[in-house]
């Protein structure tokens, strides 16, 4: 079990704590305040060296790939904040001062009052959280277009591949698709189909 400092978070908060650290033992040093935003208790700081990124981005991908299940709100890190509802990518943050302040020493989670269910009895992310394939192949040429293009764009950008979320399924996206088959052993076709489309969600960042 993770030991978050500080405080007693929400039973959810603290699975995401536990669940990083199973996922990335080098990711232990939790932390929360009174003051924190929105609330001691649904709020954590996990810090890391400051140039640390590979370490920083490990937490962000698990955070932002795990959204929906922990209840996760928004995330911040290296004077960027990423917060689906305002903008499916990261933004930039004002100068706040120093690198604590900035967030480089540390990335910084919040969490809704609630998260999935399954995340207090399982304490894992499962296949159940994979949105269903579509039913559709996503093909260039002729191109394809609609909101589940969108959806598999928008997971592609948080899995840290350079594509446009713009529901159009054009050759920039089929390099990315043929790319991501690629590095996980699937055969390149650059067609988003069942495995690919899965894939996006269930298999691991590297």
């Amino acid at each position: 079990m993770a030991t978050v400092r500080g405080g007693i978070v929400l039973p959810h908060v603290q699975a995401f704590a536990n669940d990083l650290q199973d996922h990335a033992p080098d990711v232990n040093n939790f932390g929360t305040y009174p003051g924190h935003s929105p609330s001691l208790n649904r709020a954590l700081d996990i810090f890391h060296a400051i140039g640390d990124n590979s370490k920083a981005d490990t937490i962000c991908r698990f955070a932002i790939d795990n959204l929906d299940y922990y209840g996760v709100d928004y995330v911040i890190s290296r004077k960027r904040i990423y917060n689906p509802e305002v903008l499916t990518d990261w933004r930039n943050m004002s100068d706040r001062g120093g690198a604590t302040q900035n967030h480089y020493d540390h990335v910084h989670v919040s969490f809704e009052e609630t998260g999935n269910a399954a995340a207090l009895t399982s304490g894992k992310p499962t296949n159940d959280n994979i949105p269903a394939w579509p039913g559709r192949y996503f093909r260039f040429p002729p191109g394809t277009s609609g909101e589940d293009v969108s959806r598999w764009q928008n997971r592609m950008l948080v899995r840290g591949w350079a594509i446009d979320v713009d529901g159009d399924y054009g050759p920039k996206s089929k390099q990315v698709c043929l790319s991501f088959q690629k590095e996980k052993g699937f055969s390149p076709d650059g067609i988003v189909g069942p495995e690919t489309w899965s894939g996006a969600w269930a298999l691991s960042i590297t």
